[in-house]
This record gives structure tokens, sequence and C-alpha cells, in this order.
């Protein structure tokens, strides 16, 4: 039932939660109540578990059993998990326009912002340079142990990409100063 990530529009958050699923007919009469609840949730809709079958492009309302919140969803899809399941599980996509989770989704495929360091000196020691890219804007939201992870990772990186040193050949340099 998952989708590729890249696909994604915002993360999902495995969370279980109640829901009052109620959908209507053409009519607008409702023709099926069911509480379920959820799997996983994305700023878009939910990844459902309930013992109803739904068909794709039903319409209908959920609402939040603990906060009472209210939206408009639409079904995506249903499978059975497995077949002795007792469940199917469903796709919804909320269809309001508003956080009806009331919480903050992150967007797996937004890139962060190119950021310059200019150290104009290269002759520096690390310590200094690395205390220079501490107070740069790249990383002043980073606690300090963030810093040294983010440089280090990409130092590790940049030196793989130039095939000057494997992951390995760095472990064991590592453990051979540590005797």
């Amino acid at each position: 039932m998952r989708t590729s990530k890249k696909n994604r529009r915002s993360e999902r958050v495995p969370i279980g939660q109640r829901l009052l699923l109620t959908i209507l007919g053409p009519s607008g009469a409702e023709i099926l109540r069911e509480i379920v609840n959820t799997v996983e949730v994305s700023q878009h809709g939910a990844r459902i578990r309930g013992r109803r079958t739904l068909q794709p492009n039903w319409k209908g309302n959920i609402v939040h059993l603990i906060s009472g919140r209210q939206a408009p969803v639409r079904v995506v899809r249903q499978v059975k998990p497995e077949a002795s399941a007792e469940f199917l599980e469903s796709g919804l996509e909320i269809l309001a326009d508003f956080n009806f989770w009331n919480r903050a989704f992150a967007n797996p495929d937004a890139e962060p912002d190119p950021v310059e360091i200019a150290i104009e000196d290269a002759s520096i020691p690390a310590e200094e340079m690395l205390q220079r890219l501490k107070k740069s804007g790249a990383f002043q939201a980073l606690s300090n142990e963030k810093v040294l992870e983010t440089v280090w990772s990409g130092l590790v990186d940049q030196l793989e990409e130039r095939n000057l040193l494997t992951r390995k050949e760095l472990v064991e340099a590592i453990r051979k100063i540590a005797r």
C-alpha cells in the first residue's frame, strides 16, 4: 500500500488514533459509518484500519474522536494486508485546507538551500576553522555535536567521492590513533 518516498507530499508519521469515518452517497445521505484506527498520518491524509469495505473515490468525513476536529475525505485505496487479517487497510486523502492533525510535517523531497561558507585563510588550525563554521549562518540552529557531525560527515563524503579514502580505511586509521 505504501508509495515510493519520491511520490510523497509530506512525511508519514506512525501514530494510532481513533477516527469516526462517515461515507456519504451521491445524494449526500450517510451510507456507512465506522470507528477506524490510524496506522500512519501525513499532512494530506492517513492510512487507516477498519472492518468495512470501502471503494476508491468514495467521499465522506472523518472526526478525530479526541479533539472533535472534522474534515472531508476521499478514499484513495483499500487492501487486505494479509489473507488472515481481520481488518482492511485504506488510504484516505484529507480534502480540507487546514492542518487536520494539528502538527508540523516535513516535506521529504525538499532540498535544503545551498549555503556558502567563506573561509579566506586556508592555513588556520582545524579548531579555529570549526569555531568559524559554528558561527556561520549555516550552523546557527545546530548544537555543537550536530555541527561536528555535519562537518565530519561532509568531510568523509568528500574523501570518498575523490577516492582518497574509504570508510573502512578511515575506521582503521581512527582505531590506530586510539591505540
